[in-house]
């Protein structure tokens, strides 16, 4: 059975599991079609029969057939690897994100994961600043890793696996040759 749970943000929305048997799926790939181009695109179908795929939809409360986000993750071994987060384009700067990836932490911490990894496009200031916010830190850039050559930003999160806690960790790079002027602070130590 889904486990259903609540996560603040300004949008009221309920977070939660995603199976197969899911009346959400084809809304989940639908949102999936919306925000990603190319290969960046997943078979949600395809991703949730995975064993170790843990997948979590954002539903708003009132409407809970109206699919508004969705994380997508990996647990290999002692690391959860988040491959997708995705907000409708209609929806964000609302905290979608951020609950779906406190979710994937939460989870993560309850079950004994030592560290979260991600990459995100170079360009994508917004999803910076949220990794950011939850104390994700740079592990590397990967030089043209997506389709259109842009570059990626290795991302992880260490987690205490015995509490769950995240645990403080300084950035194994720096990005020098980034200038982005409303970046302050989110690409470098402070």
């Amino acid at each position: 059975a889904a486990v259903f749970r609540r996560l603040s943000s300004p949008l009221d929305v309920t977070i939660r599991a995603l199976r197969s048997t899911d009346s959400a799926v084809p809304r989940v790939q639908q949102l999936d079609n919306r925000c990603f181009q190319g290969g960046e695109r997943s078979d949600i179908v395809a991703e949730i029969d995975r064993p170790f795929t843990y997948l979590w939809i954002a539903a708003l409360s009132a409407d809970p057939q109206c699919v508004v986000g969705y994380i997508l993750t990996w647990h290999v071994a002692d690391e959860l690897h988040i491959l997708n987060v995705a907000t409708d384009p209609d929806h964000r700067g609302l905290g979608v994100g951020h609950a779906l990836v406190a979710q994937a932490i939460a989870w993560a911490g309850q079950h004994h994961v030592q560290s979260v990894l991600l990459e995100v496009r170079r360009s994508n200031l917004a999803a910076l600043r949220l990794y950011r916010s939850f104390g994700f830190f740079l592990r590397g850039l990967r030089k043209e890793y997506y389709g259109d050559g842009e570059d990626a930003v290795e991302m992880g999160l260490v987690l205490d696996p015995k509490t769950g806690d995240i645990v403080a960790s300084r950035d194994e790079v720096r990005l020098e040759e980034v200038s982005w002027s409303n970046m302050t602070g989110v690409l470098h130590d402070k």
